[in-house]
């Protein structure tokens, strides 16, 4: 089983993320589990490691965001596949520095997810 978090503020784009996945995951015939997580509180709270397999997360959101939880995550965790993301590549640099597998811009091309996806198919082989 996958297990699949995506951690975004904002509601209208976990929204579209998790239905696309849904149905990529659902056509290979892939069981899974996606959890969301609406702050880097709510996912990073009580945790002392990430029970995920691939990370969706957001970078800029209140109190911590994607860079701090990402960086928090690699501390004790190398194997999650984190994929950033994002409307603002400022950001890139530095979340690559931190081995994410993927930075998507916003607002989300479903080309970009699908090839996302499949090159962690091919890694994970």
């Amino acid at each position: 089983m996958v297990k699949i978090g995506i951690c975004d503020d904002e509601p209208e784009m976990r929204k579209p993320l998790r239905q696309i996945l849904e149905q990529v995951l659902q056509l290979r015939g892939t069981d899974h589990q996606i959890s969301e997580y609406g702050s880097g509180e709510e996912l990073t709270a009580g945790i002392s490691y990430l029970d995920t397999d691939i990370l969706f997360l957001d970078i800029e959101m209140i109190n911590l965001n994607g860079i701090e939880i990402a960086t928090m995550i690699r501390n004790y965790d190398l194997d999650t596949y984190i994929i950033i993301v994002s409307g603002f590549p400022k950001y890139k640099n530095v979340a690559y520095r931190l081995h994410v597998f993927d930075y998507l811009d916003k607002p989300l091309d479903k080309t970009m997810l699908f090839k996302t996806l499949d090159d962690m198919m091919i890694m994970s082989i």
